[in-house]
């Protein structure tokens, strides 16, 4: 039945007479460019199949793409901000989709983006007004606000119906974690514990609402604070051996009062810190270490 209605689905989206398109026959380019309208793809439990579903096959097949697409890409500055685009674009298609595979596509792009935009601001500082620019792309992604559609998504993970007040409060996102049966930082073990359980790859193929939601609160912290505190560090003039967590001194005085302008309520972070942007030096200090570092890590 999911078949056929996937099948109808894109008919309807491109014409009766038009010619059916092959979800896995698109290009990165081409969904993002939005001129095919991209499904919901919901999880739903299979029952005595070991199979895939289709809305998986969809989603591995598109996470193949990013690999492809991430793995033949460089990091010259204009290779950076093109990538960094096009996942920002995906991100925004995979996250007004919704569905429980469309959230973990849209978190991968995420982090994806955020990673480009890190390593340029690291290595290419003076490229920080067009890494700014593409920023600004990821900016309005925050998808911990889009409430009713992660809690459906995580709903169809679980024999519950989540219901909170909010996600983007400390007290919502904790009586959320208690409704999967758990706490972020139980999950939080898992994840460092048992490293590929978390990897966008991972939850496609064995959903989990608890990992899926660690991941997500995770990026809109990297994206509510980390990235813009030293995109505005480097604006008003700071320079990365500034960021000394022996001496935060030239930190603050850069920074001023505009510390507080970079929070995350949900996860309880007020203001701008140090440790901020030196995580995102020691992240990306090494070309080697790029795949690997701890924003592309959860991906692949």
């Amino acid at each position: 039945m999911r078949r056929f209605t996937l099948f109808l689905f894109f008919i309807l989206s491109v014409g009766i007479n038009a010619k059916p398109v092959d979800l896995n026959e698109l290009t990165l380019v081409e969904i993002a460019s939005g001129s095919i309208a991209w499904p919901e793809l919901e999880f739903t439990a299979e029952v005595d199949s070991d199979q895939p579903s289709q809305f998986e096959d969809v989603a591995l097949s598109v996470l193949g793409k990013l690999q492809e697409h991430e793995s033949s890409h460089g990091l010259a500055p204009e290779e950076l901000v093109a990538s960094g685009r096009l996942y920002a674009e995906l991100a925004k298609v995979f996250s007004n989709s919704k569905g429980y595979y469309n959230l973990v596509l849209a978190d991968a792009c995420r982090r994806l983006a955020l990673s480009r935009i890190g390593y340029g601001l690291v290595n290419s500082s003076d490229e920080v007004e067009l890494l700014r620019e593409t920023y600004g792309k990821l900016q309005s992604s925050l998808i911990l606000e889009q409430e009713a559609a992660v809690l459906e998504a995580l709903d169809s993970t679980i024999d519950a119906s989540l219901s909170v007040e909010s996600l983007t409060n400390p007290e919502g996102l904790s009586r959320t974690w208690e409704a999967l049966g758990t706490s972020i930082a139980k999950v939080r073990y898992e994840a460092a514990k048992h490293p590929n359980s978390a990897k966008s790859v991972q939850l496609i193929q064995y959903p989990s609402a608890a990992l899926l939601l660690n991941n997500l609160s995770e990026t809109d912290l990297i994206l509510s604070v980390h990235i813009p505190g030293m995109i505005a560090f480097i604006e008003r003039g700071g320079q990365l051996d500034q960021i000394d967590l022996s001496n935060i001194t030239k930190f603050k005085e850069i920074m001023g009062d505009t510390r507080s302008s970079f929070s995350f309520p949900p996860l309880s972070v007020k203001k701008l810190y140090a440790i901020h942007l030196y995580s995102l030096v020691e992240m990306f200090s090494s070309d080697e270490d790029f795949m690997t570092n701890d924003i592309n890590d959860r991906v692949f």
